[in-house]
């Protein structure tokens, strides 16, 4: 998977990966923050494993402390397995956790959290 970087007063942030073993399941979620000309975004991609049943639907959540959805509450991404968020407020010196939640077939869930990521937007 190839993503493009638009390389203007770019400053990418943080790279938080916090991984569970729960038996079959293995969950992990990986975080990148980026501010361009003073704007903040946020992305997620997640990876989920069930071997009984498939993953059908995946959620996501940002917020200021684990499990937290202060900064956007849970959106469906389908079967997608990353999300962007370029419209989220990011205080500088804070802490941001993103959750995501995957369902399978049979409506289980299994939720996974990122370690925390801290916004500096700082100027290289």
């Amino acid at each position: 998977r190839t993503r493009g970087i638009l390389v203007d007063s770019v400053n990418v942030g943080l790279v938080s990966v916090d991984e569970v073993q729960d038996g079959s399941i293995s969950n992990s979620v990986h975080v990148e923050l980026q501010v361009i000309h003073g704007l903040s975004s946020v992305f997620a991609s997640w990876t989920f494993v069930d071997m009984e049943s498939p993953i059908v639907n995946y959620m996501w959540a940002i917020g200021t402390v684990r499990g937290g959805t202060q900064l956007q509450t849970f959106r469906s991404t389908g079967t997608s397995d990353h999300a962007t968020n370029n419209n989220v407020t990011l205080t500088q010196g804070s802490n941001i956790y993103v959750t995501a939640v995957a369902v399978n077939a049979a409506e289980l869930r299994s939720v996974a959290h990122s370690n925390p990521a801290m916004v500096d937007k700082t100027p290289p």
